[in-house]
């Protein structure tokens, strides 16, 4: 039996700005959220996302998400429209997702973000900020992974998937648990 991860990173590479991409994006999201919550994953964070914030964020609601904006609000970059977002995780009987926007490890840092979450220092589920990942799928062949939740991500195994996030297959995802799964089961056999 695979021991699931309990939360992922979905790094969406950067070529979605072409508007007539927006179906295919939003499709993939929703089949990622799907996928998750159907074999057990508690949290999913989105990074990399560069529009359509709003149909995004109201689509996973709809699948009953745990929703957390994560990001500065304070920028004028910030869209008005996930301002209600960021005040708290809303309420859902399912998965708890995070979707990061404009978001930067400087700012994280002097608003000591993912100090709190390390420290556990909130005791209210709405602020519960973004738990520590398992398993960080990275879409694109990429293989540098900047200004993505520093403390949330010292422990987390990486999965490099060469397709375009465009390209999204439910395999994807599989495959992503399955090599974490492994690598870990070898490292175990290496321990003993």
């Amino acid at each position: 039996m695979l021991n699931i991860p309990s939360h992922v990173g979905i790094v969406i590479d950067n070529c979605l700005e072409e508007i007539n991409l927006k179906e295919k994006l939003l499709r993939n999201i929703f089949k990622v959220y799907d996928i998750c919550s159907n074999i057990g994953i508690n949290e999913v964070t989105f990074y990399g996302i560069n529009n359509f914030y709003d149909e995004i964020a109201y689509g996973l609601i709809l699948k009953g998400a745990k929703l957390l904006v994560v990001g500065n609000t304070e920028s004028a970059y910030f869209p008005n429209e996930l301002l209600q977002f960021a005040q708290g995780r809303t309420k859902g009987d399912g998965v708890k997702v995070n979707v990061l926007v404009n978001y930067s490890i400087i700012w994280d840092i002097d608003n000591k973000i993912s100090s709190y979450n390390y420290k556990n220092n909130y005791n209210d589920e709405r602020f519960e900020f973004v738990s520590s990942l398992d398993l960080i799928v990275v879409w694109n062949g990429k293989k540098e992974l900047k200004r993505f939740l520093p403390l949330q991500t010292i422990k987390s195994n990486y999965y490099i998937e060469k397709q375009s996030f465009m390209n999204f297959e439910p395999l994807h995802i599989y495959n992503a648990i399955r090599y974490k799964c492994c690598k870990n089961i070898k490292y175990e056999a290496n321990k003993a």
